[in-house]
């Protein structure tokens, strides 16, 4: 690795790193950049579990014998893992570059 830190090809000429169309010439910036999107993915997911879990604490209230809060809570489940999946291309972006 070049001590600042950037990658040149055969010819010399510093590469272009590229994620959702965005060019980074600093493999340091470029890093950052995924902790971001990483640390924003799993805020997301934390925000959505916590969601279906203040409503599955009061599932015992519910007139309905809480079938719309198990729904609640389920739709929540399947949002945080959908969220969740998000991370694995982002994940696999280092080791594809």
């Amino acid at each position: 690795m070049r001590p600042d830190n950037s990658r040149a090809n055969k010819t010399g000429q510093l590469e272009k790193l590229t994620t959702l169309g965005l060019e980074f010439q600093d493999e340091r910036v470029h890093s950052g950049f995924l902790t971001m999107l990483a640390i924003i993915t799993l805020l997301a997911a934390a925000v959505v579990l916590s969601h279906g879990l203040r409503r599955w604490k009061h599932r015992d209230e519910a007139g309905d014998h809480g079938f719309l809060i198990r729904i609640t809570a389920g739709d929540d489940a399947v949002a945080a893992l959908a969220i969740l999946w998000q991370l694995f291309p982002l994940f696999m972006l280092p080791v594809c570059t």
